[in-house]
């Protein structure tokens, strides 16, 4: 299981690479679905975990919006 600080890392490294859009699409959906699993987000209602921990949700948001762009491209 990786840290918050771990993902948010990998996230980066991914964002700021050289690899074609389809493939950090990839990755991203990879990242998301960790992120979802490690901390137990539920599909639709964050407001739990929100509470709770928002910096896990800011990032999953993060990812998810990069995803949505690299997807788009």
């Amino acid at each position: 299981m990786r840290s918050i600080k771990q993902i948010a890392a990998v996230y980066e490294k991914i964002i700021n690479s050289n690899l074609p859009s389809r493939v950090k699409t990839i990755k991203l959906k990879a990242l998301s679905a960790e992120i979802r699993r490690t901390y137990k987000i539920p599909n639709k209602d964050y407001s739990s975990i929100e509470r709770v921990n928002p910096e896990i949700i800011s990032l999953y948001r993060t990812i998810l919006l990069s995803i949505d762009q690299y997807s788009v491209l």
